[in-house]
């Protein structure tokens, strides 16, 4: 996952929107001339397929589906290189444009140029016109590049999450287009050349924050460190609403609210499709684990109801309310929300969620008293392809699920990535201290970015607790292997085998964490390894 550096603050810089008043709503990347535009021949459709394969991938992935994404449009001239009218509602991308991203980045870069007008549309766009209007006053310029900077590293992270990674050239990716479109490093009204670079490598720098805080949050809802994992989500939520986050923010919620449980409460008795574990509370008084924990659980709704606002179909965030109800005894709404869920995830992209939406089915036919209905739904998540159909249908039949250790898939041999051991507390990469990101008073997130060729170190410290985790993540290019011999591209047979079942999992819309002692597998949609990470505590 590459870092795309921010770009798009050459989309609005106040000279390209001096149009006439019947296109005085066209934001251009740059505007080489005045001209009308020419009768030119049609784009190669091959190139135009690429381009919006690529612009429908980011426009899925902001999942913001209440407001229509412009349409995008492809052409021949030389005016704009890339442009949002939002009057027109359309984003358009020139083919030399497109050449010399394709030359620069492959869809990597290609995403880089067409993910800044899309997310300053959702971000923005009603205040574009007024931004425009107010271009001759300084402060309103101040303002433009501020608002440029911050399309830069969001329209960077929606890039991200479209699965084209962190593209990390965009400099020389607008150098490319200044040369390509043959125009000076000077261009009248703009700032110069060199100054643009510098505002795509401070977006840039804001981006990998973004990353990273996302990532390790993932990695600390893996290890079952919820409430740290939560004020980390809690933190992107500051810069960044998108589905993915609101709903990601609402798991852990509810994650952190079964902890509250006692181990043998009806309501989890049944793993639930987004549970990893549960801690025993044997300790405290009931009543006082119920009102904490339905707090949790109504912070959680409000979060899957956050998600559903930006995308109405997105199905995994209506699964995960479904699962808040039931576990707060809400079983009318929890069936009706379920039903909502399996008829989005059948209208395409969320299999997972579907078979979700089974597992949940057959607890509630399971509370109602209904076996036969419970057995039936169990059954079909099994077949469906979910692990948690089989793991119910033997608590339904009363017996006693697997139980699963922290030696399990222990090789006895070093994990290691990049030669690095974090088991070795006297061998762990130093973290750098400019990198500090402080998502709380006592909680902060460190990284070295290049511990090893293609891998990165984490250090999570938890100053109240005194608690700090780390983690070594393989690159997205890492071609090394597990200490048992697994590679990317290993097949969820080959894990099994390899490291049998792990102390606890976590399914995903896009696939499946799953979490071994000193390692944690990242597995992708078709459930094949995609990256891994090492694990280690302090403190």
């Amino acid at each position: 996952m590459k870092t795309i550096l921010g770009f798009f603050s050459l989309l609005l810089l106040l000279p390209a929107l001096r149009a006439q008043k019947d296109t005085q709503s066209i934001f251009a990347l740059v505007q080489k001339n005045a001209t009308a535009a020419k009768k030119l021949p049609a784009v190669d459709s091959a190139k135009y397929n690429r381009a919006l394969r690529v612009y429908e991938n980011l426009v899925k992935a902001g999942g913001k589906t209440r407001v229509p994404a412009p349409k995008f449009v492809m052409n021949r001239n030389e005016r704009y290189m890339v442009w949002l009218d939002p009057k027109s509602m359309e984003i358009g991308l020139e083919l030399k444009a497109f050449d010399a991203a394709v030359a620069q980045g492959n869809d990597a870069a290609l995403a880089t140029l067409l993910a800044r007008p899309l997310i300053r549309f959702y971000e923005t766009h009603d205040s574009l016109r007024a931004l425009s209007a107010a271009a001759g006053n300084t402060a309103a310029k101040m303002k433009i590049q501020e608002e440029e900077e911050k399309a830069g590293y969001l329209g960077g992270f929606l890039a991200y999450s479209a699965g084209y990674g962190v593209f990390d050239k965009d400099p020389e990716l607008l150098a490319a287009l200044y040369k390509t479109y043959a125009l000076p490093a000077q261009v009248k009204g703009y700032p110069a050349l060199e100054e643009r670079k510098k505002l795509r490598r401070n977006a840039g720098e804001k981006l990998r924050k973004l990353v990273e805080v996302f990532e390790v949050g993932n990695l600390l809802t893996a290890l079952g460190k919820y409430e740290d994992a939560y004020a980390y989500f809690q933190f992107q939520l500051k810069d960044y609403q998108s589905r993915e986050i609101c709903n990601n923010a609402g798991v852990v919620a509810v994650l952190d609210a079964l902890s509250y449980f006692r181990p043998k409460e009806p309501e989890v008795k049944f793993g639930y499709p987004l549970q990893l574990d549960l801690s025993s509370t044997a300790s405290r008084d009931l009543n006082d684990l119920r009102e904490l924990r339905n707090r949790k659980l109504r912070e959680a709704i409000g979060h899957f109801d956050a998600a559903i606002g930006l995308s109405p179909d997105y199905a995994p965030a209506y699964l995960n309310k479904a699962c808040a109800y039931t576990l707060l005894g809400e079983t009318g709404p929890a069936q009706t929300v379920a039903e909502t869920a399996l008829e989005k995830a059948g209208q395409g992209g969320f299999e997972k969620t579907a078979a979700g939406v089974q597992v949940l089915f057959g607890i509630l036919h399971a509370q109602k008293g209904d076996t036969e209905k419970a057995t039936a739904a169990f059954k079909a998540a099994d077949e469906q392809g979910s692990s948690l159909g089989a793991y119910n249908l033997r608590i339904l039949k009363g017996e006693e699920p697997e139980v699963v250790t922290k030696s399990s898939g222990f090789s006895g041999r070093k994990e290691t990535i990049d030669s690095l051991d974090l088991m070795d507390p006297y061998n762990l990469p130093e973290p750098v201290p400019e990198s500090a990101i402080t998502l709380g008073p006592q909680l902060h997130l460190y990284h070295n970015l290049h511990p090893g060729p293609n891998s990165r170190f984490y250090y999570s410290d938890n100053t109240a607790t005194g608690k700090q985790t780390y983690f070594l993540l393989t690159g997205p290019d890492y071609t090394g292997q597990t200490a048992k011999k697994l590679k990317a591209g290993a097949t969820r047979a080959d894990i099994d085998g390899a490291y049998r079942q792990p102390v606890r999992a976590l399914e995903t819309p896009t696939g499946e964490i799953r979490v071994y002692q000193a390692i944690i597998l990242i597995l992708g949609m078709d459930g094949k390894l995609a990256r891994w990470a090492l694990y280690g505590e302090g403190g």
